[in-house]
């Protein structure tokens, strides 16, 4: 699934005469790790998306970014493959990291690629199983 969302989003894009097959032989291999089980909540043609990571600290923002937001689109691209009628879409990402220090500098919750992106700070990175 995430071979032909990247297909998709990238150079190769899917047409209605385009094969199964025919996408299949130019896909490079790719993965998608979860740290965080997401939720899909659908009513109707409304569909609430959420997902979430988990970093050790913050300096891993972009990077726990462009995860959130690939994961999103992923899942609003199969829902949208599947479904014969036009979705109305809002998609959450929840990063997790542990309570910094009080000269960190956190970064705002933002709207990235029509992704609302929350973080939340726990208590202790013993809390983190890694």
């Amino acid at each position: 699934m995430l071979a032909l969302y990247a297909a998709e989003s990238s150079k190769y894009l899917l047409h209605d005469s385009t094969s199964f097959k025919d996408l299949a032989r130019n896909l490079p291999f790719l993965q998608l790790q979860i740290d965080v089980r997401g939720k899909v909540t659908m009513i109707n043609n409304k569909v609430t998306i959420e997902v979430g990571q988990i970093k050790r600290n913050l300096k891993k923002y972009k990077e726990a970014k462009q995860q959130l937001l690939q994961r999103a689109k992923l899942l609003q691209w199969a829902i949208s493959a599947v479904m014969d009628q036009p979705i109305e879409f809002v998609s959450i990402g929840h990063l997790f990291v542990p309570r910094s220090k009080p000269d960190d500098c956190i970064p705002d919750n933002e709207v990235a690629d029509a992704v609302s992106i929350f973080i939340h700070q726990l208590r202790s990175c013993s809390t983190l199983a890694f």
